[in-house]
């Protein structure tokens, strides 16, 4: 598998990368948060701007971005901005969320960024353009909060994906059932064996905790996990995700 670097992390190698949300909804609520993560020293941070309140005002948005950075002392950012469709906080117009992702690349804001991949396929080639420009790691994604796609149509979608010229592909579903897991965790390997890029692949809610341990096993190189606040259901603590993930390593 191709290795990504974001910053000084290393994606795609060794054992999953730890990403840890930021989901504060004022400027005191997004840096007390990240005191507190940056003790954790995570391998990245994840700022989910969909929760901030003053998302849409872009001067608040890039004073809040350089201060969040001073404030991580070093660790790799990714920014994104989950919608509505996909499971976010705040509805908003399309055309406002390729403004706001456009001002994150523009100005620098983070070392990584994610792209909603299902939204206007010209409209994220030129962004994904834009980001390679201006050196942002780019992850697209895909989340289903309601289920999970077949086996065939999550490898159809990290195909879809691995061409777009990103340089991550991430999927994140909702399990109804044992064998929705079963499935995104076949298709995450099969894709892994198939793609040059590195995957991120999450089943969500209690019944798909495995899959955000089990990523080395099954080639998925970030999980997500929780200081305080969750991001999506079934984050595990930091601590404890840390210590599954060494008893996991393969040696």
């Amino acid at each position: 598998m191709k290795t990504v670097r974001i910053k000084d992390v290393s994606v795609g190698q060794g054992q999953p990368k730890i990403a840890v949300p930021i989901t504060g909804a004022t400027q005191f609520e997004i840096l007390q948060q990240a005191k507190k993560i940056v003790k954790y020293q995570p391998d990245l941070v994840e700022w989910r701007i969909d929760f901030f309140q003053k998302v849409t005002d872009k001067q608040q948005l890039i004073s809040t971005a350089k201060v969040l950075k001073e404030c991580l002392a070093g660790l790799a950012l990714l920014i994104t901005f989950r919608t509505a469709a996909e499971g976010g906080q705040l509805k908003l117009p399309v055309e406002k969320y390729y403004e706001i992702v456009q001002t994150i690349i523009e100005q620098r804001l983070s070392d990584a960024i994610d792209l909603e991949f299902y939204r206007n396929p010209a409209q994220i080639t030129r962004l994904i353009s834009l980001a390679k420009k201006e050196e942002l790691t780019v992850i697209v994604s895909y989340h289903n909060f309601q289920n999970t796609p077949i086996k065939e149509e999550i490898l159809k979608r990290f195909t879809a994906m691995s061409q777009s010229g990103a340089d991550i592909a991430k999927i994140a579903v909702m399990p109804q059932t044992k064998a929705d897991v079963v499935n995104l965790l076949t298709a995450t390997s099969q894709s892994t064996a198939a793609l040059d890029l590195p995957l991120i692949a999450i089943s969500m809610g209690s019944l798909g905790k495995i899959s955000r341990v089990a990523g080395e096993i099954f080639g998925s190189a970030m999980t997500f996990a929780s200081v305080e606040a969750e991001s999506a259901p079934g984050q595990i603590s930091i601590n404890t995700l840390r210590k599954m993930l060494k008893e996991l390593r393969i040696k």
